[in-house]
């Protein structure tokens, strides 16, 4: 059997990126998730960051810089307005928090933001690394020469 590979599966789901549109991707995931209205308002708060922070990532990437310093400056560049947006959904929750009634929604807003906010700055730029990394390259075995072995004169 041919192994599993991941360049494939990168062209792929790039590809059905590029036919969704934010709203779209947006919609699917709540689909996919069964997320109601309200969640969906938030849920769609932490697409656009990320995708605020993939496209910033890309911009470096355009601009020559590499691959693990584009990652870097995306993450301390985007740090503050993510990390913004996270506090005060969890300001607004622990205003309710407190509630017997809204408790439950609380505890979900703020463990909500936290994870989202992990998964935006940590996660997912770890992935995009992952995928988009070079591999090294296989060298021939006829290349290696052994150490304790003095290459042969004229070859």
């Amino acid at each position: 059997t041919k192994p599993f590979d991941l360049d494939a599966l990168d062209l792929r789901i790039k590809a059905q990126l590029k036919r969704l549109s934010k709203d779209d991707l947006v919609a699917r995931i709540e689909e996919i998730l069964d997320i109601p209205e309200q969640g969906g308002f938030l849920a769609k708060l932490d697409m656009d960051e990320l995708s605020t922070l993939i496209d910033y990532l890309e911009a470096r990437l355009d601009a020559g810089v590499p691959l693990k310093q584009a990652v870097i400056e995306a993450g301390a560049v985007r740090t503050r307005p993510i990390a913004l947006t996270a506090g005060t959904v969890i300001i607004g929750a622990i205003v309710i928090l407190f509630d017997p009634i809204f408790e439950g929604l609380a505890v979900a807003l703020i463990t909500g933001s936290l994870a989202s906010t992990l998964l935006t700055l940590v996660v997912v730029p770890g992935i995009y690394f992952l995928l988009r990394r070079e591999k090294p390259e296989k060298k021939d075995s006829e290349e290696v020469v052994d150490a304790g072995q003095p290459a042969e004169a004229g070859a």
